[in-house]
Formats: C-alpha cells, structure tokens, sequence
C-alpha cells in the first residue's frame, strides 16, 4: 500500500528536474544565440526538441532561435521550417519572424516570397518603430542587392523618419 504514493513521489521528482533541465539548457541556448554561437544553438535546441518528454511551452521559443540560427548559418530551407512552425505556435514576435522569412528566401534566391516576407514583416512591426526602421534598412539592403537604387532610397527614407 506505501509503494504507489512512493511512486507518485519519485515521478513528481523526475519530471519537475526534467523541465528544470529544459529551462537551463534554454537559457544556455538563447546565451549562445547571443554570442553568435548559431551551431551550438541549432545543436542545443535540436536536443530538445528531440526529447519527447521536453516542455511543449518552449516550443515557440526553441523554434523561433533555431530558425534563426539556421539563417545565420545558411541552412535557408531549414530556417523557413522552423520560422513557420514558431508561427504555427503562435509566437509573439511575428515581424521578426516574417522578417527573417525574408532573408532566408533571399538565400534561397526567390525575390517575390522574399519581398511577400518583408511587406509582412514591415506590416507586423508598425506598432514598433524601432524594428520597423531595422526592417526598413535591411529591405534598402535588398533592394540594392537586387539594382532596384530608388526602392532602397525610399526605404532608408523611412527607416530615417
């Protein structure tokens, strides 16, 4: 009779320092983003992830970084994945999401979704002046990039006002 309680116990234990590891190795996740350590962070979250017992409420985030990081490291396709799928989640931060949506399609080579992106992006961010003008400056970038000089004017306009 004393057996099932002590198990109960012991399962209570095990998964509350289950998702404490979830969160610290999160935490060291997201410091690596930040260090610009994107192999380390693609590595670290793919663990998670991988985990079938790891905490869904991370989910958003883990994706939303790795996305990046993918990015970061040329693995375009692979952003795109996980940039969607932090969308599906519902993370907050969807301006920033479209925004690097649209970088990974200009990796890719495919101007009009990289340009579909970026109006999306600027559309996400108006409450976010800040953002929109970083947006902005990186769009002036692309178009640039692409010969279009007065589209990238007028972009780096706007990103100035």
């Amino acid at each position: 009779m004393k057996h099932p309680p002590f198990s109960l116990f012991v399962l209570v234990i095990v998964s509350t320092l289950s998702l404490a590891q979830d969160f610290k190795e999160f935490d060291d996740g997201v410091a690596k983003f930040r260090a610009k350590d994107y192999s380390a962070v693609i590595e670290s979250f793919t663990r998670i992830l991988d985990n079938p017992s790891h905490n869904k409420r991370l989910d958003e985030d883990l994706y939303y970084y790795r996305g990046q990081a993918y990015y970061y490291n040329g693995e375009f396709n692979k952003g795109l994945q996980d940039l969607d799928q932090s969308l599906v989640l519902k993370h907050y931060n969807v301006a920033v999401i479209h925004w690097y949506k649209a970088r990974c399609y200009d990796g890719l080579g495919k101007k009009s979704d990289a340009e579909s992106s970026y109006k999306q992006a600027l559309a996400d961010s108006e409450k976010n002046k800040k953002l929109k003008a970083q947006i902005l400056a990186d769009r002036a970038h692309f178009h640039t990039k692409h010969g279009d000089r007065q589209a990238a004017a007028d972009d780096l306009g706007l990103a100035k006002s």
